[in-house]
């Protein structure tokens, strides 16, 4: 084996498993670690640069092009774990398939950077559906969290049982979280596709549709070293493009196209006499008709899609106006910037403890496709928890001190009284209170009984964390938490100090109100939000 293909399978191989790790939840809980790898993916940390007011943090992106230029897309090979995962796939057609080798292949450009003209457009337009849908590192994220994590708490929990049966108590059981179906589809439809293509075409995927392939592609065409043929001493036999996965090798005159060669180096060892290495390319003055014309192909398209996207992102502003809005996690801060710079990889959702982050297709909208959304169905958010801001690849979470997030305010509750056990039936269920960590929940007597207590809300302490609309037992929910577009600073509870329950447990079941079998008559619509009006002289007397 050529000690280039050598190294290039240790360190795509050591990229790999470490991103498996992050995304099955298993991966280091330290921030250096999750920045150190996400550091090296190609968009991810361009957005972060952008996002973050072109910090270091998130330069990653421009030593990548360095690298490129150097010693062309060898990121591709050895960095991208989605590029990996195609090679698994790769090796195990040369493994165990009967039509071993691939075919030389042509040259896409016609589509491939229209088409990354296309998603770059749609992102500065403020869309981030086609890259959300086609970045290699958000898709390969959504692979592990979608499909392979819970496989992989089931094999956990599985294994949990068999010990357990023998008094072995070694490995510990987890709760399995399944995202939405849209979810498992889209994951399991892309990863058939990928599958499918790899067999067959090799990295027909990096070449066609990645928009991170084509920006290295253009970059890799100037490149100062490259995969070479001698073509004085080339007898054209074809095993170098027979071994080729990117299908970039044309045997019969003898050139290699570095636009669309991924440094995978499986050739070097197959030329029987040396006629192919890489190495540094000698200069020499040519003009280049074809790149020109690339590049020609892309502005000129990229001019036609921005004349049509600029009324459709009108239109689709007017559209997003909504009663409701998503929650998103703190460090966000607004929707306009989390749907702008989240590529949906779903780091955050493996990160996140409570699994209250959840991926959804459709949770923003076309425009933020893919995009997670924190679930109170599920869960709360922790008090003083800020994992999902420590892993963030693109700087769509930005980083935020526990301190600082437990004022942040995400959303605002809202309390529909004829949904409230205690309002309609006159049962005391404070649990709404016992979980608030803020007071933005306060239990008070009753009006008219004033043996009962019942909640009142104050929005404007409210933090957004979900804890009252997550344990409300009522169906449908009497307390739920409203996304907010931007997010802002909670009023100071006052009164005393706040109360931290982010690491408190849920009330058992047995210890909640039990639930009605039917719920009132009046629960048949949702009314409108609770009053801001004064309050009466009974709630004066129980003032916050």
């Amino acid at each position: 084996m050529h000690k280039l293909k050598k190294a290039r399978i240790i360190i795509s191989s050591a990229v790999f498993i470490l991103f498996v790790f992050v995304f099955l939840g298993a991966g280091i809980k330290i921030q250096a670690f999750y920045e150190t790898l996400t550091f090296f993916q190609l968009l991810p940390s361009f957005l972060k640069f952008i996002f973050t007011g072109f910090s270091l943090a998130g330069a990653g992106f421009i030593l990548i092009m360095a690298l490129t230029f150097f010693f062309g897309r060898v990121y591709c090979s050895t960095l991208c774990p989605l590029g990996t995962l195609m090679d698994i796939f790769i090796y195990l057609k040369y493994r165990f398939a009967k039509r071993k080798f691939f075919k030389p292949q042509k040259n896409h450009r016609w589509f491939r950077y229209p088409f990354a003209g296309a998603v770059f457009l749609f992102f500065i337009f403020g869309s981030m559906f086609l890259l959300n849908v086609h970045e290699p590192y958000a898709n390969f994220g959504r692979v592990m969290g979608g499909l392979a994590k819970p496989l992989f708490e089931s094999a956990n929990n599985l294994l949990y049982r068999g010990f357990s049966a023998l008094d072995l108590y070694i490995i510990k059981p987890v709760e399995i979280h399944l995202p939405e179906p849209a979810i498992i589809i889209h994951s399991l439809i892309f990863l058939v596709f990928l599958f499918t293509v790899s067999l067959l075409k090799g990295r027909f995927y990096c070449n066609t549709l990645c928009p991170a392939g084509a920006v290295l592609g253009l970059i890799s065409r100037v490149s100062v070293f490259r995969i070479q043929i001698k073509k004085g001493s080339c007898n054209s036999c074809g095993l170098c493009s027979s071994v080729c996965k990117a299908g970039c090798i044309d045997c019969s005159t003898a050139a290699v196209d570095t636009e669309r060669c991924v440094g995978c180096f499986n050739c070097l060892d197959t030329c029987r006499n040396s006629n192919i290495f890489y190495g540094p390319v000698k200069k020499e003055k040519e003009y280049d008709e074809k790149r020109r014309g690339a590049v020609s192909m892309l502005v000129s398209a990229g001019a036609a899609l921005g004349a049509l996207l600029l009324p459709a992102k009108v239109f689709a502003q007017k559209q997003e106006i909504k009663k409701e809005l998503p929650v998103i996690p703190p460090g966000s801060k607004s929707l306009d910037h989390f749907n702008s710079s989240c590529i949906g990889c779903h780091l955050c959702v493996s990160a996140c403890p409570t699994k209250v982050l959840q991926p959804t297709m459709f949770g923003h909208g076309l425009k933020g496709i893919l995009q997670p959304v924190m679930d109170y169905s599920k869960s709360y958010c922790l008090y003083d928890c800020v994992e999902c801001s420590d892993v963030c690849p693109t700087g769509a979470i930005l980083p935020i001190l526990p301190d600082e997030k437990k004022r942040v305010q995400i959303g605002k509750v809202s309390l529909i009284k004829e949904n409230c056990y205690g309002w309609v039936d006159l049962v005391s269920c404070n649990i709404c209170d016992e979980y608030c960590p803020t007071k933005a929940v306060k239990s008070r007597p009753h009006p008219e009984k004033r043996n009962i207590f019942v909640p009142y809300i104050d929005p404007d302490k409210c933090i957004g964390c979900g804890a009252c609309e997550n344990v409300c037992p009522a169906s449908p929910k009497a307390i739920y938490v409203d996304g907010v577009t931007v997010h802002g600073e909670a009023k100071s509870p006052g009164g005393g100090r706040q109360r931290n329950r982010g690491g408190r447990g849920r009330r058992r079941r047995s210890e909640r109100p039990a639930e009605k079998s039917a719920a009132p008559a009046s629960k048949s619509a949702m009314p409108a939000q609770e009053s801001s009006a004064p309050p009466s002289a009974a709630e004066e007397e129980f003032p916050f």
